[in-house]
């Protein structure tokens, strides 16, 4: 995610209206049995979105955080 990031930045004041979307877990939110990688992860992903936002809203970006649930496939 830092990659893209860092590879959009130049482009950014070039752009109007642009919302970046960041896909997380509700893992993200709580604990779960044997699953310390993958809430750390998403939790990852959540701060990251969460820092975006505030560093980045001068420059008219907006940054949404989807919390998904578990998928039953």
């Amino acid at each position: 995610i830092l990659s893209i990031l860092k590879q959009i930045y130049p482009y950014i004041s070039k752009m109007n209206n642009l919302t970046l979307v960041f896909l997380s877990s509700t893992a993200s939110k709580m604990g779960f049995p044997n699953s310390s990688s993958y809430v750390a992860s998403k939790h990852s992903v959540a701060g990251i979105a969460k820092s975006i936002r505030e560093e980045w809203k001068d420059l008219g970006v907006k940054v949404v955080n989807v919390y998904l649930g578990a998928v039953y496939t």
